[in-house]
C-alpha cells in the first residue's frame, strides 16, 4: 500500500511538470510538442494503473492437509537494471520501471543518451514524491559503455531493455559474461501489420488510423503499423486514401503545438533509413509518396510505397520512420503467411467484418497483441492491466497486468505446519 501511495504520488508530480517534461523529449529528440504532452499525460496515468494493479495483488494460498497453510509469496528480487531507448523517452523509462519499483526493487535505469533530460527530471520527482533516496538511481552514457557495464555486473538481479533486436542479442551475450544466470526482459523491434481483409469494406474511413500508426513521431515507433497487408479488391482505394491523408501532416518546428510530424531524432537514425531506402530505390522500387527526394535537413516525410515484395527491406526490416510498405494479398492463408514472414511478433492489427476470419488470423499471427476491428470508429489504447509478450525478433517477457509485476520478483513457497488441531 506504501509503494502505491508513493506511485499515485510521482505520477500526479509527473502530471503538474508535463511542460517541462515535454519540452525535455522535444528538445531532445525531435518530437512534436503537443505529441510529447500527451506522452506524459500517458506517462502519468501508467503509474497510476500501476498502482492500482499492486493494490489489487493476492497471495496464493493452498491447504493440504489439516494443521497446514501454503502461500505463494512474492519478494523483491535486489537491484535491476533497465536500459531505455530515445524515441519516447519519458514513457518507455517509466513503462519499464514502475512495475519493478512497485514490487520493492531498486532500480538502475540508463536512458538512451540522445534523451537523458526527462529521465533524470522523473527521478527528482520520484524522492519528492515520498520514494526513499537510492531506490531509483539513473546513469547516463552510451551504450557501449555504461550500459555494457551494466549488464556485465553479476549484482544486477534482472535487466529490462527496451530497443533494437540487435542490441538486444547484444545484451544478452554481455550478461552472460557476468557468469551468474539472471533473467530478461525484453521488448525490441516491430515490422507490425495492418491487415485489411475483404470483407472489411469502410475503406476510407480506416485511412487516418492506418496513416496515424505510422506517421506519429515520425515512425520512431516500435509498434508501428510499417506494414499494410491488404486485400487486392481494396488495395487501390485503401492507399489512395493514405496518400491523401498523409497530406495532411504538418510538417515544421516541434515547438510549433501545430506541428505533426517532426524530424528524426538524429543523424544517425536518419542516415540509416537513407541507407534502406537508398537500397531499395537501387532494386527500382519507387514510392507512391513521399521518399529520399523530399528529405529536408533531418526530416523524412511520409512515405509509402506500393506492392512491396515480401523479401524486401521494406518488408522485412525494421527502418523506424515514417515509411509504410504495402502489400496485396487474395487469401487469408497468405494474409497470415506474410505477417509473419518479417520474423517480428510485437502487434498486430485486423480489419474485418467475419469473425471466423478474426479468430483465424488472431491465432495464425504470431504477436504479442492482436486487435481485431470490426468497425472504423475505435479505440485504440491498450490496456496495461493484462500482460503482453512479444515474440520472434521482437523480445520475451511479460509486461502489464499482474504477470508483468510478478516478473520483476522472486516467488518463495512458505510452509506453515502446526499438527492437527
Amino acid at each position: 500500500t506504501e509503494r502505491a501511495v508513493v506511485l499515485d504520488a510521482w505520477a500526479d508530480l509527473i502530471a503538474a511538470d508535463a511542460e517541462t517534461l515535454a519540452l525535455m523529449d522535444s528538445l531532445e529528440m525531435g518530437m512534436p510538442i503537443a505529441q510529447a504532452m500527451e506522452d506524459v499525460a500517458v506517462s502519468a496515468a501508467l503509474l497510476h494503473e500501476t498502482a492500482e494493479l499492486l493494490r489489487s495483488l493476492t497471495v496464493d494460498a493452498a491447504v493440504s492437509a489439516p494443521g497446514s497453510l501454503a502461500l505463494s509469496v512474492a519478494e523483491p528480487l535486489g537491484v535491476v537494471a533497465a536500459i531505455t531507448p530515445w524515441n519516447f523517452p519519458l514513457n518507455q523509462a517509466l513503462a519499464r520501471i514502475s512495475a519493478a519499483l512497485a514490487m520493492g526493487n531498486a532500480v538502475v535505469l540508463k536512458p538512451s543518451e540522445v534523451a537523458p533530460g526527462s529521465a533524470l527530471r522523473a527521478a527528482d520527482l520520484a524522492v519528492e514524491a515520498g520514494m526513499p533516496a537510492g531506490v531509483l538511481n539513473v546513469v547516463t552514457g552510451t551504450g557501449p559503455v555504461t550500459g555494457a557495464a551494466l549488464v556485465r555486473d553479476p549484482r544486477i538481479a534482472r535487466i529490462g531493455f527496451t530497443g533494437s533486436t540487435a542490441t538486444g542479442a547484444r545484451i544478452q551475450m554481455l550478461a552472460a559474461e557476468g557468469g551468474v544466470p539472471r533473467p530478461l526482459a525484453m521488448e525490441l523491434g516491430g515490422k507490425s501489420p495492418h491487415i485489411v481483409c475483404e470483407s472489411f469494406t469502410d475503406i476510407e474511413a480506416i485511412a487516418p488510423q492506418i496513416a496515424a500508426g505510422i506517421f506519429w513521431n515520425a515512425g520512431q515507433v516500435c509498434s508501428a503499423g510499417s506494414r499494410l497487408l491488404v486485400h487486392e479488391s481494396h488495395a487501390e482505394r485503401l492507399i489512395a486514401a493514405i496518400c491523401a491523408e498523409a497530406e495532411n501532416w504538418v510538417i515544421g518546428d516541434p515547438l510549433d503545438p501545430e506541428t505533426t510530424f517532426g524530424p528524426l531524432a538524429n543523424r544517425g537514425q536518419f542516415d540509416r533509413l537513407r541507407g534502406l531506402l537508398g537500397s531499395s530505390a537501387a532494386a527500382g522500387t519507387a514510392p507512391r509518396i513521399g521518399g529520399l527526394e523530399q528529405a529536408k535537413g533531418l526530416s523524412m516525410p511520409p512515405t509509402v510505397y506500393t506492392d512491396v515484395a515480401v523479401d524486401s527491406p521494406l518488408a522485412s526490416e525494421e527502418l523506424f520512420g515514417p515509411v509504410l510498405a504495402v502489400t496485396r494479398f487474395a487469401t487469408m492463408e497468405e494474409a497470415a503467411m506474410l505477417a509473419n514472414a518479417a520474423g517480428f511478433g510485437l502487434v498486430a492489427t485486423v480489419w474485418t467484418r467475419d469473425l471466423a476470419e478474426g479468430h483465424f488470423l488472431a491465432r495464425a499471427v504470431r504477436a504479442g497483441s492482436v486487435t481485431i476491428h470490426a468497425a472504423a470508429e475505435t479505440h485504440a489504447d491498450v490496456p496495461i492491466t493484462l500482460p503482453i509478450e512479444p515474440a520472434g525478433r521482437s523480445g520475451f517477457g511479460a509486461d502489464f497486468g499482474h504477470a508483468g509485476l510478478l516478473a520483476w520478483s522472486q516467488r518463495k513457497l512458505v510452509q506453515f505446519r502446526t499438527g492437527s488441531p
